[in-house]
């Protein structure tokens, strides 16, 4: 296999500001992705020849909830289970956050 560019994402890096891809899932029935960063969370609709379209018009914002957040997957067709490396001094953590397709904010 021979991986290829299909598509750049529109995401602006940004290690400062916590905006490196840590994670992506595919929701179970296929018309969703999401990616994670440290910060946000991004949902796409795959489309043809396997580029994403943005399915909201800016991510949804987790900055605070996690301090190392690695994982993402989805619990149902609105929330999130997220998950946390564990540090020196704090356990790993596990959260839920709603990130709907229409621009409201998650909660948790």
């Amino acid at each position: 296999m021979v991986a290829t560019l299909v598509q750049t994402l529109d995401m602006r890096a940004n290690s400062e500001a916590g905006r490196l891809v840590t994670a992506g899932t595919i929701r179970p029935d296929g018309r969703v992705v999401a990616l994670r960063t440290y910060t946000e969370i991004y949902l796409f609709y795959p489309g043809v020849g396997g580029r994403l379209l943005p399915a909201r018009e800016r991510p949804c914002n987790i900055a605070g909830l996690e301090i190392g957040g690695e994982a993402i997957d989805f619990l149902d067709d609105s929330t999130f289970v997220l998950t946390s490396e564990a540090g020196r001094s704090r356990p790993g953590t596990i959260d839920t956050v709603k990130c709907r397709l229409s621009p409201e904010q998650p909660t948790q």
